[in-house]
């Protein structure tokens, strides 16, 4: 844990992960998932071929304590992908803004403590037993 903290990264109103995607690069919505269809672990949410053999490459790769499900992986990769437009890193595509989510996730569910300690909107994704899960609490 203490590595983890080392890598912290301060985000201020300068920083390039605040900028919103380019206006052509901007989308609500989606063509081919319902609304709110990544509200909870959905393995029916529709991701680009590469995307899900990525996501189910890391879940086979993943050791923790806490498995997530490819429902929640495609969960966090849909709002990811989905936030792109409010806030990216000119230079990368949304696939990649919404694996590098995927990633955060990931380390949240291996190692109890996300890197950021504010990262909490995929809290409700995790698996019930782990310590930071809102499911079912309120």
């Amino acid at each position: 844990m203490a590595r983890a903290r080392e890598l912290v990264v301060v985000v201020t109103r300068e920083d390039p992960r605040r900028t919103p995607a380019p206006v052509r690069e901007r989308i609500r919505g989606s063509r081919v998932n319902a609304p709110g269809s990544a509200s909870k672990a959905n393995p029916k949410i529709h991701v680009p071929a590469s995307v899900e053999k990525a996501l189910r490459r890391k879940l086979r790769e993943y050791e923790g304590p806490h498995k997530p499900t490819l429902g929640a992986l495609k969960a966090v990769w849909r709002r990811g992908a989905g936030a792109y437009s409010k806030s990216h890193l000119p230079g990368m595509s949304r696939a990649g803004w919404g694996l590098k989510r995927v990633d955060a996730f990931l380390f949240l569910s291996r190692q109890g403590e996300p890197l950021r300690y504010a990262y909490v909107q995929d809290n409700d994704l995790l698996p019930r037993a782990h310590p930071r899960s809102t499911k079912g609490k309120r």
